[in-house]
């Protein structure tokens, strides 16, 4: 699985002709620092490419630095895009839920306060996340504890998706779904109480083939209403059924009629 990012560094709209090394540099090298979320030192990003004007534009990759299996290389890619989904969150006023260092994303937001006129991030199969000065004073404010809302939107019900990680977040036993409706990665934390049950019903195996589950249990969602994540209580597997072609053809849906005058008639609303 490979990630790769594009960082682009604009100058303020006060000052187009007047953008520091030191700050276009330093704003780069804080967003990957971000990116890397709770990662150790066994990943880094690698240099793709990068412009030498203005805007400044360098494109990174994730790689490791040591030889992996490919399933502990996607569990690693899958932890940056939770990083960059959490960026994502707090630029649209929510708390994040994802592993990302706030120090370091409180930095680079107030560096586009002072001096940075627009930062846009690009990652391979995600939105594009562009901070300017309202989105990051916006962002800022989420991080003071008198704006954060006291507790998520609680809802019973169920995600459906892939495993992408087993693990822990903030201390509870863990697993990190990849949900089908938008792609975003999510923490679904498991009771304690209900442990035992996930022990027997899933295994590592689940998580490096990134097997299709249900989970069930209390959906939490932000104050945007976006999907936060989950307490679950249990899960069950999805298995594809397969399909044969023969099952899928009906000779007779066109009721005896050419497919080109079937659709004429269709589009002339003339079938009965």
């Amino acid at each position: 699985m490979t990630t790769k990012v594009e960082i682009t560094i604009r100058p303020s709209a006060e000052h187009p002709d007047y953008l520091t090394i030191h700050d276009a540099m330093q704003q780069v090298l804080d967003v990957f620092v971000a990116l890397r979320g709770g990662i150790t030192e066994e990943f880094d990003w690698r240099l793709v490419s990068a412009t030498t004007n203005s805007p400044l534009t360098i494109v990174g990759e994730f790689f490791p630095t040591q030889d992996f299996p490919p399933a502990v290389i996607a569990s690693a890619s899958h932890m940056v895009v939770g990083a960059y989904q959490a960026l994502e969150d707090a630029l649209a006023g929510d708390e994040p839920v994802g592993d990302i260092d706030l120090h370091v994303v409180k930095r680079l937001l107030a560096r586009n306060l002072n001096g940075i006129g627009l930062t846009e991030i690009r990652m391979e199969g995600q939105p594009l996340v562009a901070i300017n000065p309202e989105r990051a004073h916006r962002a800022l404010d989420v991080f003071k504890a008198a704006g954060l809302a006291s507790a998520p939107k609680r809802v019973r019900g169920s995600l459906e998706g892939e495993l992408v990680y087993a693990g822990s977040y903030r201390k509870q036993p863990a697993l990190r779904l990849r949900e089908r409706t938008k792609g975003r990665i999510l923490w679904c934390r498991i009771p304690e109480e209900y442990e035992g049950r996930f022990a027997e019903a899933t295994s590592l195996d689940d998580v490096w083939r990134d097997a299709r589950v249900r989970l069930r249990g209390w959906i939490e969602y932000s104050r945007s209403g976006e999907i936060a994540g989950m307490s679950a209580e249990g899960i069950q597997r999805i298995k594809p059924r397969d399909i044969s072609p023969t099952a899928l053809r009906d000779p007779g849906f066109t009721e005896g009629l050419e497919s080109v005058n079937y659709l004429d008639k269709l589009r002339d609303g003339d079938l009965g």
